[in-house]
This record gives C-alpha cells, structure tokens and sequence, in this order.
C-alpha cells in the first residue's frame, strides 16, 4: 500500500528490507501460480480422453459428462464456505489443507481408472472439486498479502494466467502421454504427481508468508481474527 506525503511522493506503507518488499515476492507469485495448477490441470484430463474412457468403462455420454457434474456441486457453496473457513483457522492452515485435499482426490481418480471403477471415479472427483474454486479464492488472498497496490492488479493477472496455463498444459500433455504409454490410469498419474507439486508450492509460500508476518511484528495469526458464526450469517438477511 502507498501513501503520498506533503510533496505528493508516494511512500510505500511495507517495511524496507523486508521480504515482502524485496524481491522475494516475485518468487511468492510463482509459488501462487504453481498452487493454483492441481485444480485446473486435473479438471479437464477426462475431456481429453473422452474417447479412451468411454471405451474402457463401456459408458455414454451422460454418464462420462456426470464427471464435471460432480466435480462442480462442492464449488455451489465452498467458495463461500471457504471464506468462513479461512477466517476460522487462518489463511495458511486453509491453504495446506485445501491444496492436500486434491492430491487424495487424484490418487482416487487414478486408482479407479486403473481398476475401471467408475463410482470410485466419480468419489474421487466429488473431492478434487472440494479444493475446486476455494483454493483460487486462497490464492488471491495471498498474493494481495504480498504486494502493493500499484502491483497487485499485475500480480493478480499473472496468477489468473497460471490457471489457463493449466488447462492448455492438460491439453497437450494428457494425449500426449496416453499415445506413449498407452496405458490409461497413467495421465491421471501424472495429474497427482502436479497436485502433489501444487502442495510443495503451498507449503513452501505458508513458510514465507510465516516469515514474514514475524518480521513485521505480526506474530501467530491463524485463526486468531474475527470469528464468523451462522448467527452472523443469519444476521446478513
């Protein structure tokens, strides 16, 4: 956040020498990115084998298309959820856990093509969707945390990016590894080992943002701000 003084000077609000104001938070932003790749990488992987899936669970196309329905029904009321969530046990407990939630998720999806298990398929993508739209939601979070106003709508842009990034990695990698290998459980596989870098990404930024909140005086925050409850919520109508 900036300020102007008497002689219309912006003053940035951020302690000098501090890792919020150095340029460890471009390495902050890439860690941003990298944790917002799981969801959006692993949603569109049935899409791009389609065809193989259908064939090797002998399904049509409603019950193939019953894949996104389930992933999108946790993403109605999580985003909203998360929110009360995140203001309970704190923006970095939130973030662990809604960024290890969809590696158990994968690894379910990829259990169960290996094994063409399709109710098991769909349990693992009911979960994948519980990280869904909640872990964009933390991202940004955390990167308003991280910079200033006259920086934060570029960091914001760039983190949004990350997610069309995802999409068109799953794409091209996704046939692409299912036309070597010809094995179908594989892609998924893959999927799980990216949500499994997504967490080591998120990890890592929790120990920054950590770090930094000690270095400007801020000591444990989780879950120590205001507290919802649904007496709150009820109040709102």
């Amino acid at each position: 956040m900036n300020i102007k003084n008497q002689d219309s000077e912006e003053v940035s609000l951020l302690p000098k020498n501090k890792l919020r104001s150095s340029g460890w938070r471009w390495f902050v932003l890439v860690l941003a990115c990298i944790m917002n790749l799981s969801v959006d990488y692993c949603y569109d992987s049935p899409q791009s084998l389609q065809k193989s899936i259908q064939e090797a669970f002998d399904i049509q196309n409603t019950e193939f298309n019953l894949q996104f329905v389930i992933f999108s029904f946790p993403n109605f009321f999580l985003p909203f959820l998360g929110g009360i969530i995140m203001n309970r046990f704190g923006l970095r407990k939130s973030t662990l856990t809604f960024t290890l939630i969809p590696i158990i998720g994968q690894a379910l999806i990829s259990y169960a093509v290996l094994n063409e298990d399709l109710y098991l398929m769909l349990l693992g993508r009911l979960i994948l969707g519980i990280g869904g739209d909640t872990v964009l939601v933390l991202q940004s979070a955390l990167v308003a945390k991280w910079f200033e106003e006259d920086e934060l709508s570029f960091a914001m842009s760039i983190s949004y990016i990350s997610s069309e990034l995802a999409t068109g990695l799953n794409s091209l990698v996704t046939p692409w590894v299912y036309d070597i290998v010809e094995e179908l459980y594989f892609p998924f596989l893959i999927g799980t080992g990216i949500c499994i870098l997504s967490f080591a990404a998120a990890a890592v930024l929790v120990l920054m943002d950590r770090k930094a909140d000690r270095q400007e005086g801020k000591e444990e925050e989780d879950g120590e701000g205001d507290k919802i409850s649904f007496s709150d919520i009820r109040s709102l109508g």
